[in-house]
C-alpha cells in the first residue's frame, strides 16, 4: 500500500517522538500525581502512590530515552539517499510507534 501525498520533512518525522519526549520528562521526574488524565493509570497504580510513582517513573524515563533515540533514528531515515521516498513515511511511524509502544510497555511492567 502506498501513502499518497507529501514525503515526511524534518519537522514531520521528528515532532511525534520529540511530544513523547515532552511528555515523559514529568513522568520521569515523578512530577505527575495520581489522577485519572495523565500518567500509567492502572488499577495498581491508583492504589498505591509507591506504585504510581514507580510506574511512571519507568514509563517516563523509557519515554525519554526511546524517544530520543527515535528522533536520531527518524532524523536519519529523512536524509538517507538509499531509503525510497515512499518508505520513509512508514519507517518514521514505525520507530515512533516502537519508541510509544516501549513507554507504554515499560509502565505496565513497572506497575
Amino acid at each position: 500500500m502506498r501513502r499518497q501525498g507529501k514525503q515526511p520533512g524534518i519537522i514531520e518525522g521528528i515532532w511525534p517522538p520529540i511530544l513523547l519526549v515532552l511528555v515523559g520528562v514529568p513522568m520521569a521526574l515523578e512530577l505527575i500525581a495520581p489522577n485519572s488524565f495523565y500518567g500509567v493509570r492502572t488499577s495498581g497504580t491508583l492504589e498505591s502512590l509507591d506504585v504510581w510513582y514507580r510506574a511512571n517513573f519507568f514509563a517516563g524515563m523509557a519515554a525519554v530515552v526511546c524517544g530520543g533515540a527515535a528522533i536520531l533514528i527518524n532524523l536519519a531515515i529523512i536524509r538517507s539517499t538509499t531509503i525510497r521516498e515512499d518508505q520513509k513515511w512508514w519507517l518514521t511511524l514505525g520507530t515512533f510507534l516502537l519508541a510509544a509502544g516501549a513507554a507504554v510497555g515499560a509502565g505496565l511492567l513497572a506497575g
